[in-house]
C-alpha cells in the first residue's frame, strides 16, 4: 500500500525534482543579471538579463533586458528580446523587443512591438536581435486590438500602408 520506489524516494514528485521556483516579489527590484538553473516567478523588476529553465513574468513584473529560458510566460512588461522554445504572451503583457521561439501563443489584447521569429533551438542557431535600442517610447503598438476605427500598423511592404480596421 505504501510502497517506496528505489532511490531517494523523490521520483514521484515534480516539485521535488525541480525544486520550488525562485520568486522575485512585487516590492523587490534587481539591478544586474539574474541566472537560475530552475524556475523563476517574477512579480518585481529586473534591470538586466534574466536566464532560467522557466520564467513567469506576472502582471506586476518587468524585465529591462534579455529573457532566455526553455519556457517563458509573460503577463507583465518585457523591454528587450525574448528567446525560448515556448513563449506564451498574455493579454495583459507588453513586449517591446524581438521574440525568438519554437512555439508562440499570443492572447488577443497583448502588445508586441518587435519582430516574432521562429527558430530551432536544437540546431544551435540563434537569430540575432534587430539591433534596436529597447526602452525608447514609440507610437506603434503591434498585436493590440484597435477599436474606434484606428489604423492597422504599417507593414513596410509596397502597397501595404495602414488602412482603417475592417477596411481594405
Amino acid at each position: 500500500m505504501f510502497s517506496r520506489s528505489k532511490g531517494n524516494g523523490r521520483e514521484g514528485s515534480t516539485s521535488a525534482r525541480r525544486g520550488m521556483p525562485s520568486i522575485v516579489s512585487s516590492d523587490f527590484r534587481v539591478v544586474g543579471n539574474v541566472t537560475s538553473d530552475g524556475d523563476v516567478q517574477l512579480d518585481g523588476a529586473i534591470e538586466g538579463n534574466l536566464k532560467a529553465k522557466a520564467v513567469t513574468i506576472g502582471e506586476t513584473g518587468s524585465v529591462r533586458g534579455e529573457v532566455k529560458a526553455d519556457t517563458v510566460h509573460v503577463r507583465g512588461v518585457v523591454t528587450g528580446p525574448i528567446r525560448a522554445k515556448i513563449v506564451q504572451i498574455a493579454k495583459s503583457a507588453k513586449v517591446t523587443g524581438d521574440v525568438f521561439y519554437e512555439s508562440l501563443t499570443v492572447e488577443t489584447g497583448a502588445i508586441i512591438d518587435g519582430a516574432c521569429k521562429r527558430w530551432e533551438a536544437e540546431k544551435g542557431h540563434v537569430p540575432s536581435s534587430s539591433g534596436r535600442a529597447y526602452g525608447a517610447s514609440e507610437s506603434k503598438m503591434y498585436g493590440e486590438a484597435r477599436p474606434n476605427g484606428q489604423t492597422k500598423p504599417d507593414l513596410g511592404l509596397p502597397g501595404m500602408a495602414a488602412a482603417p480596421v475592417g477596411g481594405a
